[in-house]
């Protein structure tokens, strides 16, 4: 018998069946989790025989299992693969709720060799029924505690809905990664050092986002092909802020509206001369950085902030500034800058070197998508500036200095973005470069993964549905190459669905009293055509056709009853009406019928 430390095989260690009852709302079930065996379960034996894996060539290499979860609006999908989760946690038998409140039934692979059943049910005795191809199969059942089934899980969800994963893991076993919307805003807000307000926490975010997206593309280059060509290019923007004049001090507006009111004429007279482009690329940038100078003073409110003493020579030099030479006027917002004590930090200096190099470079793309609020440089996505501005944007300024008052509009100043790269892709790259993340933090290679994928393909459009999860399994078997992945998912879509069996479709609906739910037998969906699914009453109760089209249609019809003489039909613009319908069949038909009454 194996002991509690022993390992499992590199490709066994698989979940193959869980039956579960007195789960909240739900009526016993069973999920049978592999292509490799048929397993049912009576309430007393369960009958285990080998089946031949159909599945496994189109799957992968990785990849031995992947079963849908699919069920109504409402049917509880996520709760489920939630509670999956943390009934397979590892446990020491007492105090805990998953495994003291339900009564569960699994069975596990744990090497070629051997089957083992793990059950809390009131039976003391499961009996196993051999079936056929398991002569050369050991079956055991024991205590839960006995054996060493740790391995790793991974929780996916695009959803941010605060219905977060709660974990009970011992000891920090097994590595349990929920990397969930709701979970990732939470970290990376979690990682700010406190010094945002909620009015700036999702900048922040979508910062950090877009780091995890430019360090997959980086790191991963060339080590798998993905279904779509990843982009070379970034679009970094740097935004103009609108700083509240009534929380700076008088002297200091006045020398940002100077300032401002100066790079306004230079901006019109200038922005259509394509050979001084590089020039007003730089006063755009530094009025816009001026934008964030003031906000950043905006809401500090003690006097040394609301009387800040500018230099004066400074002071005089900036209102009594008239030159027509835009190198001129940008000498002296760089004087402003390098003269300046109230913040401390170096950022303000640090950003104007990094965009100059940018400027400087014959490969930056320089767009002014407004010429009077965004500036946007496109740059290769492995350009070593983009690693300073993250350096600038992870700036800790102190607790208690003013400085602080720079961090959460750093965030609101500068942003990144893809160039011609459609949602489909970004959402695609959005869950790539989650599980890149999750791959470099697993500490124990070799030990089957265990993937929760919570409708996914949500927001995709049909085409990318389609494709959804031919991309998700070349990705997986590609990153993870060195761990077994067996993959639970949860979707609304046929799209989806078409991809896989019956036998791995596992469908849920409610009671007619709604107050409960019960797993229902699955239909036919490998190879399906996505209409035969959504004519199932399963995904659409009433018709094809949208309710509003529905009712266009009823009232034709309800009009062609009530038609009292012929002279209606065209009075009422019948003809016309039911030319609109595009549906061949129904149209004809309703022609038939019109032409019967005009003709009777």
């Amino acid at each position: 018998m194996p002991s509690k430390t022993a390992k499992p095989n590199f490709d066994m260690n698989s979940l193959l069946y869980l039956y579960l009852e007195d789960y909240d709302n739900f009526l016993p079930f069973e999920l049978n989790l592999t292509n490799e065996f048929d397993i049912k379960f009576d309430g007393e034996k369960i009958h285990i025989s080998k089946r031949r894996n159909y599945l496994k060539e189109i799957l992968g290499e990785n990849i031995y299992d992947i079963n849908v979860i699919a069920g109504e609006n409402g049917i509880g999908k996520t709760t489920l693969l939630k509670t999956i989760t943390e009934i397979l946690m590892p446990t020491d038998g007492e105090d805990d709720y998953y495994i003291n409140n339900y009564k569960y039934l699994m069975v596990y692979q744990l090497d070629f060799e051997t089957v083992f059943i793990i059950h809390s049910l009131r039976e003391s005795n499961v009996q196993p029924e051999v079936g056929a191809g398991m002569e050369k199969i050991r079956i055991e059942h024991s205590a839960f505690e006995n054996y060493d089934l740790d391995r790793p899980m991974i929780y996916y969800s695009p959803f941010l809905d605060f219905n977060v994963i709660d974990f009970f893991a011992k000891d920090g076993k097994p590595q349990i990664f929920d990397i969930s919307l709701t979970q990732i805003v939470m970290e990376d807000l979690d990682k700010n050092g406190g010094y945002m307000d909620s009015n700036h926490d999702f900048l922040f975010h979508k910062t950090k986002n877009s780091k995890r997206q430019i360090n997959f593309i980086n790191e991963t280059k060339g080590e798998f092909d993905l279904p779509f060509e990843l982009p070379k290019t970034l679009n970094i923007h740097f935004n103009r802020l609108n700083p509240n004049k009534e929380d700076i001090s008088a002297r200091g507006y006045s020398l940002f509206d100077k300032l401002t009111a100066d790079c306004a004429t230079q901006l019109r007279e200038h922005s259509e001369d394509q050979s001084k482009k590089k020039v007003i690329a730089k006063i755009l940038f530094l009025r816009n950085l001026l934008s964030m100078y003031f906000l950043s003073i905006n809401g500090i409110k003690t006097p040394g902030v609301l009387h800040h003493n500018y230099s004066d020579d400074l002071a005089k030099e900036i209102i009594e500034f008239k030159s027509k030479y835009a190198n001129k006027l940008i000498k002296l917002i760089e004087k402003f800058f390098a003269n300046d004590d109230l913040f401390k930090s170096s950022i303000f200096p640090q950003l104007i070197a990094i965009v100059y190099r940018l400027l400087s470079s014959r490969k930056t793309g320089i767009y002014f998508t407004d010429s009077n609020h965004l500036l946007v440089l496109e740059v290769s996505v492995d350009d070593p500036a983009i690693t300073e501005l993250f350096k600038v944007l992870n700036y800790v300024a102190p607790k208690e200095g003013v400085e602080r008052n720079i961090v959460p509009n750093l965030h609101k100043f500068i942003s990144f973005d893809w160039r011609n790269f459609s949602s489909g892709e970004k959402m695609f790259l959005d869950l790539f470069s989650r599980m890149h993340v999750v791959k470099s933090s697993l500490t124990e290679k070799h030990r089957p993964l265990l993937i929760f994928i919570d409708e996914g393909e949500i927001g995709l459009h049909p085409s990318w549905q389609i494709k959804y999860i031919s991309f998700l399994c070349k990705f997986l078997n590609a990153i993870f190459k060195e761990y077994k992945i067996q993959l639970i998912i949860a979707t609304h879509s046929p799209l989806v669905l078409s991809d896989f069996p019956k036998e791995r479709v596992h469908l849920f609906k409610k009671t007619e009293d709604g107050n409960r739910r019960y797993k229902e037998e699955s239909f036919g969906t490998f190879a399906q055509n996505t209409s035969v699914l959504l004519a199932n009453d399963f995904f659409i109760e009433s018709s094809l056709i949208g309710d509003l089209a529905k009712q266009y249609i009823n009232d034709i019809l309800n009009d062609i009853e009530n038609i009292e003489n012929a002279v209606q039909i065209f009075t009422g613009n019948l003809m016309e009406r039911i030319l609109l319908i595009d549906e061949p069949i129904i149209k004809q038909l309703m022609i038939k019928k019109l032409r019967e009454i005009r003709y009777a």
